[in-house]
Formats: C-alpha cells, structure tokens, sequence
C-alpha cells in the first residue's frame, strides 16, 4: 500500500510484484493500469503542495518506505 500522512491509501492490485531494483509509477488520476503503471483514481488530490509525508507498506503490513517533504 501506499498512503499520505492524512492517511488517504492506495492499495495495490493482489497480483502485484515488484522484483528488487524494479520501479513502478503510481498515478493519482485515473488511467489503466499495465507496463509499470498503477493508478490511484483520487478524484481530488492527494499529496499537499505544503508539504506531505508518503508510506509504502509491503503485503504484510511492514513499512519499507517513508518519504517526508515541505
């Protein structure tokens, strides 16, 4: 999963994988999904210009990314 610090989630497809040293890109619009491409479809904004915090969650639960900016 990823999510913001006020707790708005994406969670990835069941059949997603992401093999090390492999990189996707998630998009907050809205799209269709393949070649490394997901899509959150928002409908609004998620991340704040200000400043934000982003956390990637792996299928357990555990946190293996955290990013803060502003």
């Amino acid at each position: 999963t990823v999510s913001d610090s006020a707790h708005h989630r994406y969670a990835f497809p069941g059949d997603a994988t992401l093999a090390a040293g492999a990189t996707l890109t998630l998009h907050t619009g809205s799209g269709t999904a393949g070649s490394g491409n997901y899509y959150w479809d928002a409908g609004g904004p998620i991340w704040n210009n200000g400043g934000d915090a982003v956390t990637v969650r792996d299928a357990n639960g555990t946190r293996v990314a955290f990013e803060q900016y502003g």
